[in-house]
């Protein structure tokens, strides 16, 4: 990688055996037809950080292919015939171009991904052809234009892990929209739009471990994380919170943020009290006067910051 290589076809790839190779930062333009045709046998494919505006027709030989990375790159689109044939790929690797659409059967051939990353682009909506990602693992789209995020395509994807939305236009969280996603174990949607969250909006997810929330303009949380069971991580810094009770937090609770919100009180009210996990605290720049040891429901934090 990194070095000058441009569309012309190299002398390494009259290869018939090569399965891996690394193109990255080069001065590719462009994938003519006949660029792999003698190396087929390629299962990862590394084209990032070169100068492509398409990657077809260049890939239509690679049906082994299970690895391809063309990140930082100057693509638009996602065209349906980019990909046909590619059953085998369980990576791709997309983030940094700019791509505002994903053309109808795009994705289609790809009943063997598990990972999608798309992160830096333009899109406005989740692309309806996600849901025919049933085996997807991971997917980030963080860094774009997503103003919604809709059950009806979320749903299609029940072994989903890790969904990265950070940093898009997201206003809201419809309650139950990830409901059938009972493989969630990690969820970003910092750096949104968010002014509420509904009750019960995570407690269908019973695997969700980390939820990354910091950086919106929720005010209140209320009843968002009741029967949130699995939850071990919760970051909700930077938002614009005045109150928060530790019932309001679920008992498998290890790590909570709530720096830089407008916290004139952080109680613990309830009866019985809480049993929490809690091992570090962050209530950092906020508007507390007082945070003694009756205020704090558990005997397990070993780090509070009460700066």
């Amino acid at each position: 990688s990194s070095n000058l290589i441009d569309s012309s076809t190299p002398f390494f790839l009259q290869n018939p055996s090569l399965e891996v190779l690394d193109l990255s930062g080069n001065a590719l333009e462009s994938l003519p037809s006949q660029f792999f045709s003698n190396s087929t046998a390629i299962k990862e494919l590394y084209l990032a950080g070169n100068k492509l505006q398409d990657l077809s027709p260049g890939l239509g030989n690679l049906s082994l292919l299970e690895v391809l990375d063309a990140s930082n790159n100057s693509l638009s689109s996602l065209r349906a015939e980019l990909l046909e044939g590619k059953a085998l790929l369980r990576k791709l690797y997309l983030a940094n171009n700019a791509i505002s659409s994903v053309q109808d059967g795009a994705l289609r051939s790809l009943i063997e991904l598990r990972e999608l990353e798309l992160s830096s682009n333009v899109l406005l909506s989740l692309p309806v052809q996600l849901s025919s990602l049933y085996h997807l693992r991971s997917l980030r789209l963080s860094d774009n234009l997503v103003e919604d995020v809709t059950k009806y395509l979320l749903d299609k994807l029940p072994n989903l892990q890790r969904l990265h939305m950070s940093r898009n236009r997201l206003r809201r969280v419809q309650r139950y929209v990830f409901e059938d996603m009972a493989a969630l174990e990690a969820l970003r949607l910092d750096g949104n739009s968010l002014a509420a969250l509904q009750p019960l909006c995570f407690s269908r997810n019973p695997r969700l471990k980390s939820l990354r929330l910091q950086q919106n303009l929720i005010s209140g949380i209320e009843d968002a994380f009741q029967e949130t069971a699995g939850l071990t991580s919760l970051n909700l810094s930077r938002n614009f919170i005045s109150f928060a009770d530790f019932a309001m937090f679920p008992s498998s609770l290890a790590s909570l943020d709530l720096s830089e919100n407008r916290l004139a009180s952080l109680t613990n009210i309830a009866s019985p009290s809480p049993k929490l996990s809690l091992s570090y605290l962050d209530v950092s720049r906020n508007n507390l006067s007082f945070l003694g040891s009756s205020h704090l429901p558990c005997k397990t934090i070993r780090h509070v910051n009460a700066s």
